[in-house]
Parts: C-alpha cells; structure tokens; sequence
C-alpha cells in the first residue's frame, strides 16, 4: 500500500471513529439551544472550538452527530446498492438469454433516469420517509453500475477452467456462484462498494442540505452547511468545517477505492498467467 492510500486510510479511519464515538467526544448535545440572544453565530471560540449556529447550537458537537448521521446512512445505502446489484447482475450472468437482456434492459432504463432527479421526485413526493428509509432509497437508485460490473465479472470466470471443471461434475449453480464466483469477485466489489460510499456521502449531503435528507434539528454534513443561510461568508465556520469534512472523507475513499481497484486487477493478472 502506497503512503498516500495509508494516509488516506488513516483519515477515513478516524473520521469513521470519531462519528462512532460522537456521543463519548461531543462536548454539548447537538439539539441543545443556548442563550438565543447572546451564543448565536458565534465564531470559534474556546468554549465553542467550531463556533455556534442560528440556535445556538454547538457545531463541534453536531457535526460529529452529523457524522453519524451521513456516515451511517452512506454505510446503509452502499449495502442495499451492492447487494441488489450483485444479485441482479449474477442472476443475469448465469441466466443469459431473455432474463438477462431483460435485467440488462432495466439496468439501463435506470441508468439513462437521472439519480437525483428520481431522489427529488420520491421524497418531494412522497415527504421524508425516515432516515432508514431514505437511505434505502438512495442505495435502491444507485445498483446499476455494481449489477453491470458483476454480471461481466461473473461470465468471466464462468469462463475459467476450473469454474467449467465444476459445473462439469455437476456442481448446482448456487454453490457454484457461492463458493468459486464470489470469492474471486471480493476485491472488485470491496474497490466498487467504497466508490459507491465515495458517491453517497456528498449526495446524502446534498439532499440533507436542500432539506429533504436528515431533517434538523437532528444534525448532518449537509444540514448544518444550510445553517450558514444566507451569508456564508459571515458565517463562514458553518460551512468551512462540514465542507472539510466531506471533501476528506470523499477523496479518502476515492484514493482507497482505486488503491483497491489497482490490487484486484493484479490479482485478475496474476490468476490469467497462472491459467495460463
């Protein structure tokens, strides 16, 4: 592993642990509301290291909550997106013939909708659903790529020796898929599933910032940017400090995931020499 994808580890690491932690580290409840007259927009201080917003809310202590929330929810969308597309996309590799042109067909009338398009349409028209829920919504728009990317991983090693062998000797197909096609595929799913949550953090975010995400007062990333109303530049800490926050564990993710991406494509070559 390179110094960069160590660094990048370490960070992500610990903004991971610090949202884990957040009940332990936060110094105030991030609901709380202080002395609406004379702790409002207050900068960094000592006593507020990240400052305080319109309600005199502590920042610190709501953007490690946040933390939580957009973490926690990136987490559950990334699990529902590669499960759903692992199962369509192997489902349509071993079926082959009309079921998977029909799953391929739509994969790709999913892909050609826009995401956030679709994500607006739901919840505006449907209201918040719950955090649960919404990031079940968000991981059930985001499987298309993961579906695609199994099913062409997955015919090639149907196409293998050893995978033939097997299904040679009569090996059912869900042992098959389980024990020979899965396992080979574990690094290529580990490299997409941390773009995925690459992707999700700053799209909860978003959404959350347009005020159809996490719904305040709870705290997340992107509700606590929108804090900073109308005048970002004065109110500068509520936006620089959640911004930070997203960016670090965005690139973080994206120097792990293709760290990843680079190792599993060795491990492809060095399997394709040694068959060969």
């Amino acid at each position: 592993m390179t110094r960069g994808a160590r660094l990048a580890a370490a960070l992500l690491g610990a903004i991971l642990l610090s949202a884990l932690l957040a009940p332990w580290l936060a110094p105030a409840d991030p609901r709380a509301q202080g002395a609406l007259e004379s702790l409002i927009w207050q900068p960094p201080s000592a006593a507020h290291p990240l400052g305080t917003d319109s309600a005199a809310r502590d920042v610190l202590s709501r953007l490690l909550h946040g933390g939580r929330a957009t973490l926690g929810i990136a987490l559950l969308a990334v699990t529902v997106s590669m499960s759903l597309g692992s199962c369509i996309g192997a489902v349509a590799a071993v079926a082959r013939g009309p079921l998977d042109a029909l799953l391929m067909r739509v994969t790709d009338a999913f892909i050609a909708f826009p995401r956030l398009l679709l994500l607006l349409l739901v919840v505006a028209g449907v209201g918040h659903p719950g955090n649960a829920a919404f990031a079940v919504l968000l991981g059930a728009t985001g499987w298309m790529t993961t579906a695609r990317l199994v099913r062409q991983e997955t015919r090639r090693l149907l196409a293998t020796d050893h995978v033939r062998g097997a299904r040679a000797v009569g090996v059912p197909w869900p042992r098959l898929v389980a024990r020979h096609v899965l396992p080979a595929l574990a690094p290529t799913l580990a490299a997409a599933a941390t773009f995925a949550f690459a992707t999700a953090v700053p799209l909860e975010a978003g959404l959350s910032y347009l005020g159809l995400g996490v719904l305040p007062p709870a705290p997340s990333w992107g509700n606590i940017l929108a804090d900073a109303d109308a005048r970002p530049l004065a109110h500068w800490w509520l936006v620089f400090f959640p911004a930070v926050a997203i960016a670090v564990t965005v690139v973080s993710a994206n120097v792990l995931a293709e760290t990843v991406a680079r190792r599993a494509g060795a491990i492809d070559a060095d399997r394709g020499e040694d068959e060969a």
